[in-house]
């Protein structure tokens, strides 16, 4: 018998032990990272509803799902948190294929309950592709929320195998990254910070300073330089003449890390800063031990879900150099609401239609968009 046990309940303790080995599951699952996703969007919001499910007694689940205001959904509530899909249910190692199965059917069904109960219009899932067990998890995933009703907008994310070494993360990248480094090295240092980081401070004022109107609360930060102390963050700070000017900040559990956000100075803005911290955090990385850097979320024109400006095409230009392996970054989503659905599904036919991508605009582009 199964049965859903809100997080508050089952505890922090018992949460965080059993997420750590769970399958489908990553720093994102941790309930410190429910709570920075939860003040980092406060205007919308936002409550966490996750919930543990037990199978006689035994934890067999742990669903971060949360619920949040979303007007563009053409209703009040949506199911997700910090205007994201919430991430996918992490799911004990210890299970058949087949109680898998009935474990996510059950995830699913009492997403659908609380979504009645808060007249929710939609829900969004999100898998990591550095979650532990992914390959065999994303299978039992999409199959589940198929079954369930969900339909596919996904993207892509990238990840570099960084077992190889040093030398084989280089010869991974793009001749125009290495010589970026290469350049970059000639007039820059870079140091890793991890534990107690006394360069923290000076990221935070210069990410807020970049951020400005859209900066995020002061208690995100904190929470961060918390993962910095527990060794589940790393600072990578770049110098000239032994003043900082940027940073890279990592995020790591177990054996793969996320880069998480990037600061440069504005004198510094046209400079290879970021290629050389990026450089340095992979062989940094490497040598702690972690096997897998995700670079980040890639988009391309002509999706229809997803109509990506100059700038963010640019970004995904500057990840994919840094080589490794395009994957799925697997969102899917479910509408309870047919008259929201047809609102969001007009808006993209319309953002669509302004920028339609035929055959012939395909021929003429390539992996980092137009030619």
């Amino acid at each position: 018998m199964m049965e859903a046990v809100p997080a508050g309940e089952f505890g922090t303790e018992a949460w965080d032990a059993f997420v750590g080995g769970a399958d489908g599951a990553w720093f994102y699952h941790r309930h410190e990272w429910i709570e920075y996703q939860l003040a980092r969007r406060r205007d919308l919001g936002g409550r966490s509803l996750a919930f543990a499910v037990l199978r006689d007694g035994r934890p067999v689940a742990a669903v971060p799902v949360g619920i949040e205001e979303d007007g563009r959904d053409g209703g009040s509530v949506r199911i997700g948190v910090e205007g994201e899909p919430c991430w996918s249910p992490a799911i004990s190692t210890a299970l058949t294929d087949g109680e898998r199965d009935d474990v996510l059917r059950f995830v699913m069904d009492e997403t659908d309950r609380l979504a009645a109960v808060h007249r929710a219009v939609s829900s969004r899932w999100r898998v990591s592709a550095i979650a532990r067990g992914y390959e065999e998890y994303l299978p039992s995933f999409l199959a589940a929320t198929t079954r369930s009703g969900y339909t596919d907008v996904s993207l892509c994310t990238r990840v570099v195998d960084l077992r190889g070494g040093e030398e084989a993360v280089r010869r991974g990248m793009s001749k125009g990254h290495r010589a970026a480094v290469t350049r970059a090295r000639r007039q820059f240092t870079t140091e890793v910070e991890s534990g107690s980081s006394p360069s923290f401070d000076a990221y935070v004022t210069l990410h807020r300073a970049i951020a400005g109107a859209r900066a995020r609360p002061v208690e995100t930060y904190e929470l961060m330089r918390q993962w910095l102390q527990e060794g589940r963050g790393a600072l990578v700070v770049a110098c000239e003449e032994g003043i900082p000017i940027g940073f890279v900040y990592l995020m790591i559990d177990g054996a793969a890390s996320y880069y998480a956000s990037t600061a440069v100075h504005d004198d510094h803005r046209g400079d290879p800063v970021g290629h050389l911290m990026l450089a340095d955090a992979m062989a940094w990385l490497g040598r702690m031990g972690v096997v897998r850097f995700e670079v980040g979320l890639q988009q391309f024109p002509g999706v229809p879900f997803d109509r990506p400006d100059a700038k963010e095409l640019g970004i995904t230009r500057f990840k994919q150099g840094f080589g490794g392996r395009l994957l799925p970054w697997v969102v899917r989503e479910k509408y309870y609401d047919p008259t929201a659905w047809r609102q969001v599904t007009e808006h993209r036919l319309d953002d669509l239609d302004d920028g339609w991508i035929g055959p012939s605009d395909v021929a003429s582009t390539d992996a980092s968009g137009p030619a």
